[in-house]
């Protein structure tokens, strides 16, 4: 009776609407029945709710009882009892949790000796908890087991013809998991009366969809497994926002409802992509499948909106033209005018007043973003018309066999409309959230990848011969100024006076051999007066500086290194930096093609016959390492990030392995992790960074690297080299 009695207030305060400017007074007597109504419906809701410990209490003696038959030790932990839920609700909510708790004892809690083995306490704890999240009620059930094995899953659904090779390929592992809701997918290895009694999870997750909920599931193998049912309050009388479609309308739970998108004609090029064939939404950070109401309701024909056939394109047409037949005929001041104005009801107006905002080549579509089971996905509506607290009504007869509805209810104005089911509406649609995820991966790596890209510092030089090239700033330092006056040629080889002291010249064009040389140590007057540019570098005991003609810019950049168009002996690569191409060359090179004694010399650091692994995302980072490596002799193989690495690790045999820390996917920490679970657990490990403090070396030494140091500087890392063969 609160039902009807919300259902009749509903349609009294719509029908109050159009008499409310003749009878003023009427107005606060409907606010008043709504308030009281609100206030009947809150308290019969309260005496249908009964707290979920009705269920939860009879599990310990379950749980006691199927532990003492299957001689294992289960503790099981309860909390959240006192959490209410709707009669209707808690009466369908204890088979399928029955059903749960039984196969966590006969499946996922292992042996006491083999808990043991494996290092885990004896007794095996499994945890029964209920709370409230978004206006749901989350009932979770955790186990610290042996969790389910994602490839066996796919496996078992592989032999019983329930997927196909290339559906289990491009499954991802939280799809797996969700094998085990299929029909009939049952992995026990033999029947017995306590679980696998032919009744599988797809029946535990259709009773709890009927209810109008959710269940999602989350596994490590080895670690446990957690399955998470997220049920409404109450069945009885539930928010929800009425739309149309397709010239119908019908009823959106607001349960599950995330937010509604409005796009434009001029914006949905920008926000809808096409992945497998089907349209997607670019939602900030995020890829939902569209699904078109209409169209999966066998209303409407055409997607996307806004396309030659699309049927609410002339709907809107015919709007805009008789409100601009109403607007002309009122300008006039005519007859038609007026019996236009006094025959439009207060929904023509709405309707006409909304068209006419709408610029023809301007339509508007709503997505209104759902939530199914951690699932995201986008359901194109045409308009969102009103939010109403709604009555569910049975769904009659012969709907029974639809997914798309889960009942009916009666909206304010006496009409009867469909409510929708989004996981009924998901099914029907046939959405591959894995194409959608994979998609949605890759953006995010590529996004991460960006933005973990570190930018380096760097100068922009010009040679003699007009040559441009970067050193990186940390590689510098200093840089003077010096008159070409300055300038001697000894032995053969130039030099420089500067602030008292002799540093020897050096080309970095000639040295390196590139084509077009230009200063060649003949008279200096022949080249001019102007200032020359000295770069001395960063490297102790060593009085050398590299001549340039001119300092272009400093810049902080991305180097998209190019190794292969330009190369020459102490030269990294290229890389375009505004439309102008740069050469890096190794300055450490350089000085030794120069003829220069450099600290650390093959003689004294010898890693002939060794391999390396350098793991670097930066191109540039990743070559200048690998050079400063093989300068020592050392045999050297790259990835681009830790997941490659590990790849590389678990069939490649490699001595050293040296990581940047920061990358997308995997970053330098999590690869040292993993490292233990290769066949190169003992592997002596170096991390590189571009900022080194105290924390990130104290990180360091408990993630089990022999030591930190800088990413470019060669002198360090040939250091730390030099001490692990000492060591050795």
């Amino acid at each position: 009776m609160a039902g009807e009695l919300v259902l009749a207030r509903n349609q009294l305060t719509r029908a109050a609407v159009e008499v409310q400017t003749q009878f003023p007074h009427f107005g606060p007597l409907i606010q008043n029945l709504d308030s009281i109504t609100s206030r009947i419906q809150e308290k019969v809701m309260q005496a249908r709710m009964q707290p979920v410990s009705v269920v939860f209490n009879k599990f310990p003696r379950i749980v006691r009882d199927l532990a003492r038959k299957l001689e294992k030790k289960i503790d099981l932990e309860i909390r959240g009892g006192e959490v209410d839920l709707d009669k209707s609700v808690i009466e369908h909510l204890s088979d399928p949790l029955t059903h749960m708790i039984r196969n966590v004892a006969d499946h996922a809690i292992e042996l006491p000796q083999e808990r043991i083995k494996i290092g885990k306490p004896e007794a095996g704890r499994v945890e029964l908890a209920a709370y409230h999240e978004n206006g749901l009620v989350n009932i979770s059930l955790a186990d610290d087991g042996a969790g389910i094995d994602a490839e066996r899953v796919k496996q078992k659904a592989l032999e019983r013809g329930q997927i196909t090779e290339r559906q289990a390929d491009a499954m991802s592992e939280e799809d797996a998991l969700n094998l085990i809701f299929a029909p009939g997918l049952s992995m026990a290895k033999k029947v017995s009366d306590v679980s696998g009694r032919g009744v599988g999870m797809d029946v535990v997750k259709t009773n709890i969809e009927k209810l109008g909920g959710t269940v999602t599931i989350q596994s490590k193998v080895g670690k446990g497994t957690t399955i998470i049912l997220k049920l409404p309050l109450t069945l009885a009388i539930i928010p929800a926002m009425i739309v149309s479609s397709g010239n119908q309308r019908f009823a959106i739970p607001e349960i599950g409802l995330v937010e509604i998108v409005r796009i434009a004609e001029s914006d949905r090029a920008n926000q809808i992509e096409t992945v497998g064939n089907a349209p997607v939404l670019r939602l900030r950070n995020m890829l939902l499948p569209l699904v078109d109401l209409a169209e999966v309701l066998g209303v409407s024909r055409v997607w996307p909106p806004g396309g030659d056939n699309f049927d609410r394109r002339e709907r809107l047409s015919d709007r805009r033209a008789q409100a601009r037949k109403a607007r002309d005929a009122a300008r006039l001041g005519g007859s038609t005018g007026l019996a236009a104005s006094k025959g439009a009801t207060v929904g023509d107006d709405r309707r006409e007043e909304t068209a006419d905002r709408r610029d023809p080549n301007n339509l508007v579509a709503y997505v209104m973003v759902l939530n199914v089971g951690g699932n995201e996905f986008g359901m194109v509506v045409d308009e969102v018309l009103d939010s109403e607290e709604i009555v569910v009504k049975p769904l009659p007869s012969y709907f029974k066999d639809n997914l798309c509805f889960s009942a009916t209810t009666i909206l304010g104005d006496g009409s009867v409309s469909l409510i929708i089911d989004y996981a009924g509406l998901m099914e029907q649609a046939k959405i591959n959230f894995s194409n959608v995820e994979r998609a949605t991966r890759m953006d995010l790596d590529e996004e991460r990848r960006a933005a973990l890209r570190e930018r380096q510092n760097i100068i922009l030089l010009e040679t003699g011969t007009g040559l441009i090239m970067g050193i990186v700033h940390s590689m510098v330092r200093r840089v003077e100024k010096i008159s070409p006056k300055l300038l001697d040629t000894i032995g053969g080889l130039p030099y420089v006076r500067y602030d008292g002291r002799t540093f020897r010249a050096v080309y970095p064009d000639q040295v390196m051999g590139l084509e077009g040389m230009g200063y060649s140590g003949g008279d200096p007057e022949e080249e001019g007066d102007a200032d020359l540019c000295m770069v001395v570098p960063n490297i102790p005991n060593i009085q050398a500086g590299l001549i340039f003609s001119r300092i272009i810019d400093t810049r902080e950049t991305h180097i998209d290194l190019d190794c292969r168009a330009i190369r020459a002996e102490g030269l990294f690569g290229s890389a375009q930096i505004d439309d102008r191409v740069v050469l890096f060359p190794d300055v450490n090179t350089v000085l030794v093609l120069a003829g220069i004694e450099m600290p650390h010399t093959q003689s004294q650091v010898d890693r002939s016959g060794l391999k390396a692994l350098v793991v670097d995302d930066t191109p540039f980072l990743r070559a200048l390492t690998s050079n400063y490596l093989q300068s020592v002799g050392f045999d050297v193989d790259q990835a681009e990030d830790g997941q490659a690495a590990l790849a590389k690790l678990r069939t490649g045999e490699f001595d050293l392995l040296v990581t940047d820390l920061n990358m997308p996917g995997m970053d330098g920490f999590e690869l040292a992790h993993e490292v233990p679970s290769t066949i190169h657990a003992d592997i002596p490990m170096i991390a590189t960074t571009s900022s080194i403090s105290s924390d990130v070396e104290q990180r360091c030494f408990k993630a089990g690297f022999v030591s930190c140091v800088p990413a470019i500087d060669k002198n360090r890392l040939l250091k730390v080299v030099s001490l692990m063969q000492a060591r050795d």
